[in-house]
């Protein structure tokens, strides 16, 4: 299926860039590229731009990344801005513990649905000149003579560059010959989008811990629509509040899978967000690291430094995942002393101003 390979890549000009996935990491790698002077082709096998939300939460390094281009501020503009993380015992509220503490420039946490966000760097995508093809499927790719050669609908195109944007089951991937390293968590977890009345969604995001080892989170997205997942199989059924449902928008199961990406990077093949990691959505970190593997490989792709790009971003996803795995197993533990410790620092957390702060500073930072 594949060529020979070239082992290390100096920036051509001009380069002849394929991205294959319009999601969050995608739009974001044609957005800085085109920023920059490389109009990118971008292409997804979806029918249409997808109405449904996946990633929710948008951090103050994704916001500075996102700056340049002012994506940052319509994300500024359409999303909530989180006030407090509000935990729960059961139903009872036991800690709040406040969000929105610090002077410096975006250093908040950003609720928006996905979809909201895919739209806005769609919209700057397109005032920098670009287009999404969809419809558009990779059905195989090969690499030679200093070129890859990509097989779209049954029609082969060379291009200089190929940046794989397309997901945990990432055709690019797999075309490349790049292996998929990790495990599937055993149990199912699920989601729900909601329409709700304005009790539920103000700024505040709800955490439930509950006996054994189940937990949910609700999310406000944005008026009247809340985002709710959990451990469990049916996330509404995890809620112990009253919360009246206007309209549900989506629920679903799923598995999650702790996964990396062997290589970053081969060849003339580059990997970005879920095509190069997966892991569990404790700590709202997937759609974060992906927009960040993203600008990274833009400017390495513009600016040169494409032979660091796996060494740097390999990194940047271990160290990721060790971290979703680490606070996965500390909150859903089903261990009763420990879930009581957890309540304990929360409380005392919430009691000081200077615990806040660090507590909040590492959440957003780490």
């Amino acid at each position: 299926m594949i060529g020979s390979f070239i082992t290390t890549l100096k920036p051509l000009k001009p380069l002849k860039v394929l991205i294959v996935g319009a999601g969050p990491s995608g739009l974001t790698a044609a957005v800085e590229l085109s920023r920059m002077g490389l109009l990118p082709d971008l292409v997804d096998k979806k029918e249409y731009p997808s109405s449904l939300s996946r990633a929710v939460g948008i951090l103050p390094a994704t916001m500075q990344l996102l700056e340049p281009s002012n994506v940052a501020y319509e994300i500024e503009k359409q999303s909530i801005v989180v006030h407090k993380i509000k935990f729960h015992k059961n139903s009872e509220l036991i800690a709040e513990v406040l969000v929105n503490l610090f002077s410096e420039k975006f250093f908040n946490m950003y609720a928006l649905a996905q979809d909201k966000t895919e739209s806005i760097l769609a919209d700057k995508f397109q005032e920098y000149g670009g287009s999404i093809a969809y419809k558009t499927e990779v059905t195989d790719l090969q690499q030679k003579e200093n070129k890859v050669f990509v097989k779209l609908n049954n029609e082969i195109r060379p291009y200089d560059i190929v940046i794989g944007a397309d997901g945990t089951k990432s055709i690019v991937r797999e075309c490349a010959g790049i292996e998929f390293l990790g495990y599937e968590l055993a149990d199912d977890w699920s989601i729900a989008d909601v329409y709700t009345d304005d009790s539920m969604t103000n700024t505040d995001f709800k955490v439930f811990l509950k006996k054994k080892n189940k937990a949910a989170i609700m999310v406000p997205l944005e008026k009247h629509r809340v985002r709710i997942i959990s451990n469990t199989e049916n996330a509404l059924d995890e809620v112990p509040l009253d919360m009246p449902i206007n309209k549900i928008k989506r629920t679903g199961k799923f598995k999650i899978e702790v996964k990396q990406a062997e290589r970053y990077s081969k060849g003339r093949v580059f990997l970005v967000g879920d095509a190069a990691h997966s892991h569990s959505p404790v700590g709202g970190r997937g759609m974060n690291l992906g927009i960040a593997d993203a600008a990274d490989l833009a400017n390495k792709i513009v600016n040169g430094g494409l032979d660091q790009y796996h060494i740097d971003r390999y990194l940047a996803g271990e160290k990721i995942i060790k971290f979703t795995e680490k606070a996965r197993k500390t909150v859903l533990s089903g261990n009763r002393f420990k879930k009581e410790l957890i309540f304990f620092f929360l409380v005392m957390i919430s009691k000081s101003k200077i615990l806040n702060k660090i507590f909040i500073r590492r959440l957003l930072t780490i």
